[in-house]
């Protein structure tokens, strides 16, 4: 019984590992960080891709951002108009 359980943790390990070691390219060895293949531009379709969709949402948040500024600046001066008015009814003097 043991013996099974072993050889299936060997099997299920070796397994695991496969698709990981088919993933390098031929004469590279190391990690993409190392390799500096983080920086080159690919060949590879995929690889492009995601670099495309990378940038879009990059420049996506930079004016989702830019949006936010302007809407916090908005919902300031409301928030101050509000409280305004609130104080002006608190002390009994009508703002209209």
């Amino acid at each position: 019984m043991k013996q099974l359980i072993s050889a299936v943790l060997v099997a299920s390990a070796l397994i695991g590992a496969a698709p990981v070691l088919a993933q390098g390219t031929a004469g590279t060895t190391g990690t993409p960080a190392t390799t500096g293949a983080s920086t080159e531009q690919s060949n590879d379709s995929i690889v492009q891709m995601r670099s495309e969709i990378r940038a879009a949402r990059s420049a996506y948040n930079v004016k989702v951002r830019a949006a936010n500024k302007v809407r916090d600046e908005k919902v300031a001066v409301a928030r101050a108009e509000r409280n305004k008015a609130i104080s002006a009814a608190r002390s009994g003097t009508s703002g209209s």
